[in-house]
């Protein structure tokens, strides 16, 4: 590449200020400045030429790349293996009520960052593994604050369809309810029957009395069985349900903030229970001695 050099310094052109430049100096700039335009011109051409070699490059190495990546020439079931992991390592959020769970609807709402979301979008194949991987919609908490009816139905929408996305498989189950949000109890207990492990907190008379509406035997898979009365102030439905005496599976049950009569409506199965805990819980010895 022939390097043109200016005939006369910067310097010594800028010392000349507003003053008419020497004729002789004049005389070879002018012609100078045509050559130098005529060189800038081939530059930006070349300049051009290149960005559209880069340009072609960057697409066919983008193409290769999405094409030939190792990972696809894994198996489904493989890959399925790997994303079921990597949703599994996530940083847990900590949620209100009882610690740590796999995912919380309410924070996905504003947060996007939950592995399903991203992981789906790699490409059609994994976004088709990944919905069609029922293990990994099967565990959730659902948070109604104080928030408005509108939140509350677009919340419905979402747990309505993370139920689906888990298919059959059972469900584990983390409800916590702060306020009034009208008839949300038979959407949060429509499937008793997939119920695996449940927590309700706090308990409220609406609350308690959607849950036990259910029918004898209906919650037949379920096997942890956690209910918080602690900040309740609401006083709970006296009338009795046999709806846990028939979950045959059932072997550890937690009750927070329970008093004598506050156990009348719950007939769990006590005599099969393998753990029962009691968190700040003012239950007489008589009367458990007389359940137990």
């Amino acid at each position: 590449m022939q390097t043109i050099e200016p005939p006369i310094s910067v310097e010594t052109v800028l010392s000349w200020g507003n003053e008419p430049a020497p004729l002789p100096e004049a005389l070879v700039a002018r012609p100078w400045i045509a050559v130098a335009e005529n060189e800038l011109g081939r530059i930006e051409r070349d300049i051009q030429a290149l960005e559209g070699r880069r340009a072609s490059l960057l697409r066919h190495i983008t193409a290769y790349r999405t094409v030939f990546a190792p990972h696809k020439r894994l198996p489904s079931e493989i890959l399925r293996h790997i994303i079921i992991l990597c949703v599994a390592l996530q940083p847990q959020p900590r949620l209100p009520g009882h610690g740590t769970l796999r995912v919380d609807l309410t924070k996905i709402l504003s947060d996007r960052s939950d592995a399903r979301f991203t992981l789906r979008q790699v490409c059609s194949k994994w976004r088709s593994i990944i919905l069609g991987t029922h293990e990994l919609w099967t565990d959730v908490h659902i948070y109604f604050g104080w928030r408005d009816r509108r939140e509350t139905r677009i919340l419905l929408r979402l747990f309505q369809t993370w139920l689906s996305l888990g298919g059959k498989h059972p469900l584990t189950l983390d409800v916590c309810i702060r306020g009034d949000h009208g008839d949300i109890g038979p959407v949060l207990f429509g499937c008793p029957h997939r119920l695996r492990s449940l927590t309700v907190s706090p308990l409220n008379a609406q609350c308690v009395q959607d849950l036990l509406a259910g029918r004898h035997g209906s919650m037949a898979h379920l096997e942890e069985l956690t209910l918080d009365n602690s900040g309740s102030s609401t006083s709970l439905p006296t009338k009795h349900s046999t709806i846990f005496l028939g979950s045959s599976h059932l072997r550890c049950t937690t009750l927070i903030g329970f008093s004598d009569e506050m156990l009348e409506p719950f007939r769990i199965p006590w005599a099969q229970l393998t753990q029962l805990n009691l968190e700040n819980s003012r239950i007489s010895r008589t009367r458990l001695v007389s359940t137990l």
